[in-house]
């Protein structure tokens, strides 16, 4: 009688037959064992291959699910005294209180690739500079490989070289000298941060998606093709995407999310003058409590045209928070794009062009009236006095992070308004872009070609509290888009791709 014993496995990879536990003939044991015994070694091989299946399986899930090592680490930023609040010029006193606090927040990945999201107004390219020196210094860190990105918070601390025409009543030494020791203290904790995630790396599994957020509106009233003050306008472009990354551990337990949203962290107003992270920061909160033991990370999109709706009040800013941590709960059941490669950065500045500035008799006739700006324009006169040269234009950093073609993350400087979040979605894949902005430095608002036309706030005035002569040119735009085509391989400009 043959054996059937092609398809029996004893556990090395050889059939039953080729362990000799039957024969050709079907004799070799026949007399000698007993049917007991016999299956007594059965049930032994049997163990064996399931012992043998499940390390294959565990075995396969680390080489193919896994992303390589992640390091998460957050550091608390919330001041210690109080501190002018940044966003609102209308303030004019130091903080009173804390209501919620600050928290700076670092992922490395295995390739010693850093993002830190910071609970601010913006960190200053000169700061971003300094902590980046630091890990240079350190871990050895590239500048390609480094990244921050703020919360633009306008409950949070003003930063020494941020803003400094924001206060048109100014500020006095003290203040002046609180805010420098709290830069500076910050620049300490963003360089220990980074250190600490880059020295707690464990074994983690990235993957992505993106939900759908609907409490941003566009804030940018026009008639007639122009700009007539702050609003709500219904028909304005928005971008309610809601990227998401999910990090777990080899055991698929939760360690962090880093997510985005376009929209400003302005729900709370220029009256609240207590310590808090608006939205962005109750985000955080939120998310973090309803997963203990994960880190979560919000960054901010192109929203500088974009106000959360409702706004004013802070259980507002609750429930917008909440509003993230639902759809963050939602994401995290649903299926993800895995991303096994680790980011690979691209890091380049440009130089945005300024138009010319006015006339010196503008500043005179604003000082002299003391018109609105007229701090801003005494500023620009003792400069001239003094025979400095007045800016001519912006430098202007762009960065983007590619996790192989999976998805192309792009990191923008300043106020970007939404147009150049949704021109971008049209040029690349949409399903594999990310948008940041607010990263790495915070020159001033950007505004797009539409919005230069339309004249306004985010195009005109802000230029006052950025301390910038003369508005953008309408071209830079199309500087911007041509610097991160150049950044983002091609591929990413075929949504057909078969990756």
């Amino acid at each position: 009688m043959k054996s059937r014993a092609k398809l029996d496995y004893c556990g090395n990879g050889k059939t039953l037959l080729h362990c000799g536990l039957f024969a050709e003939g079907g004799n070799r044991y026949a007399s000698a064992m007993k049917i007991p015994q016999l299956i007594a070694m059965l049930i032994v091989a049997g163990a064996a291959v399931i012992l043998l299946l499940s390390q294959n399986a565990g075995a396969q899930f680390h080489s193919v699910a896994l992303s390589g090592k992640v390091g998460v680490a957050t550091v608390d930023i919330t001041p210690e005294k109080p501190i002018r609040l940044s966003g609102y010029g209308s303030r004019t006193a130091p903080s009173e209180g804390v209501e919620q606090k600050l928290f700076a927040k670092a992922l490395c990945f295995q390739n010693k690739s850093i993002l830190l999201t910071v609970d601010t107004i913006g960190v200053p390219a000169r700061v971003t500079k300094r902590v980046h020196d630091e890990l240079s210094k350190s871990i050895g860190i590239k500048r390609e490989n480094f990244v921050i990105c703020s919360t633009h918070s306008h409950t949070a601390p003003t930063l020494h070289g941020t803003l400094p025409y924001m206060f048109p009543s100014g500020l006095s030494d003290e203040e002046k000298a609180v805010i420098k020791d709290y830069t500076d203290d910050l620049i300490e904790k963003l360089v220990a941060v980074s250190e600490k995630a880059y020295e707690s790396p464990q074994p983690a599994r990235v993957s992505w998606g993106k939900g759908k957020l609907t409490f941003a509106a566009n804030r940018r009233v026009i008639e007639d093709g122009k700009w007539k003050g702050f609003g709500v306008q219904k028909d304005g472009p928005v971008d309610h995407s809601f990227p998401m990354i999910k990090i777990e551990d080899a055991d698929k337990k939760l360690i962090a999310i880093f997510a985005n949203y376009a929209c400003h962290c302005t729900t709370l107003g220029g009256n609240f003058n207590r310590v808090h992270g608006d939205w962005a920061g109750v985000a955080q909160e939120e998310i973090e409590k309803r997963h203990p033991g994960a880190t979560a990370l919000i960054a901010i999109g192109c929203g500088a045209d974009q106000n959360p709706e409702p706004r004013g009040e802070l259980d507002m800013a609750v429930a917008h928070g909440k509003a993230v941590a639902d759809e963050v709960d939602r994401l995290l059941v649903a299926e993800l794009q895995h991303l096994p490669k680790n980011p690979t950065g691209i890091y380049n500045e440009i130089r945005l062009p300024l138009e010319t500035p006015p006339d010196r008799s503008v500043w005179e006739d604003q000082v002299e009236k003391k018109l609105k700006g007229h701090h801003f324009a005494k500023g620009m006169l003792g400069k001239l006095d003094r025979g400095e040269p007045l800016d001519t234009d912006v430098s202007y950093p762009i960065q983007s992070w590619s996790f192989g073609e999976d998805l192309a993350m792009v990191f923008l400087a300043g106020e970007v308004v939404v147009d150049y979040a949704n021109r971008f979605y049209r040029e690349f894949d949409a399903d594999r872009l990310w948008i940041n902005a607010y990263s790495n430095d915070v020159p001033c608002y950007i505004p797009s070609r539409r919005i230069h036309a339309e004249r306004g706030y985010e195009v005109d005035y802000s230029m006052v509290y950025y301390g910038k002569p003369a508005r953008l040119t309408a071209g830079v735009e199309d500087q911007i888009a041509e610097e991160v085509a150049a950044q983002i391989s091609p591929r990413f400009k075929t949504p057909d791709i078969v990756r």
